[in-house]
């Protein structure tokens, strides 16, 4: 996948909400806008799979080592997407002391 402009990518995000402080406890981050948007087309294409694979009128006519097999690719693809995930978007929840954009966080 190829963006001609990429401009959006470190465009600083900051919370938004409907709140009556004054004083705002995130200061944001970069929006990392495009990076999630290549890794969430990349996974949709994997989905695109799951969903023809297993939930399809074919898969009834595939004995069980077939459907095992298929389940261990696609699981297969689904951890390599999540490991080629770019570090500053491959967010650990439980090690992280800021919150990433909801859009970054949809990732995980």
């Amino acid at each position: 996948m190829k963006f001609l402009d990429t401009y959006e990518e470190f465009e600083h995000w900051t919370p938004f909400a409907y709140s009556t402080q004054s004083t705002n406890t995130q200061v944001g981050s970069p929006s990392y806008s495009i990076s999630t948007f290549r890794s969430l087309c990349q996974l949709s294409v994997t989905m695109s799979d799951i969903l023809g694979s297993i939930y399809t009128e074919r898969s009834f006519d595939q004995s069980s080592e077939e459907l095992s097999t298929m389940l261990e690719m696609l699981d297969s693809k689904l951890t390599k997407w999540h490991d080629s995930l770019p570090l500053h978007i491959a967010i650990n929840i439980r090690k992280t002391s800021t919150i990433p954009p909801p859009h970054v966080l949809s990732l995980q």
